[in-house]
């Protein structure tokens, strides 16, 4: 009975393990693109604009850049007041939170 217990975990091991490498490989793969992605994207990014994303991404456990989505920072979840969203949506693309410094993507390129 121990034998058969004993044979039948091991074949169960087996195609843990099997599963385990396949989706890890995969996720690895996934990694590899977003990576190669990310170092062509940089090119087309301002250099002071990066270097202020680094900065911040660096200090605030490796979350640099925010959404305003109506009146919240999606980075932080702060409801910001009326008067600082209208002056975020009056100005450039890319603002500041002002509750957590990230930056905030105020409007996609493509909704500019």
């Amino acid at each position: 009975t121990i034998d058969g217990a004993l044979g039948q975990l091991a074949r169960k091991d087996a195609v843990l393990v099997e599963r385990f490498k396949d989706r890890g490989g995969h996720l690895q793969q996934e990694i590899a693109e977003a990576t190669a992605r990310r170092a062509t994207l940089r090119t087309d990014i301002d250099a002071e604009l990066l270097k202020r994303y680094e900065s911040v991404r660096s200090s605030k456990g490796g979350v640099g850049v925010g959404r305003l989505e109506n009146d919240a920072c999606t980075a932080c979840r702060m409801v910001l007041p009326a008067e600082r969203v209208k002056a975020l949506t009056d100005g450039p693309d890319i603002g500041i939170c002002p509750a957590c410094r990230r930056l905030l993507v105020v409007r996609a390129p493509s909704e500019a």
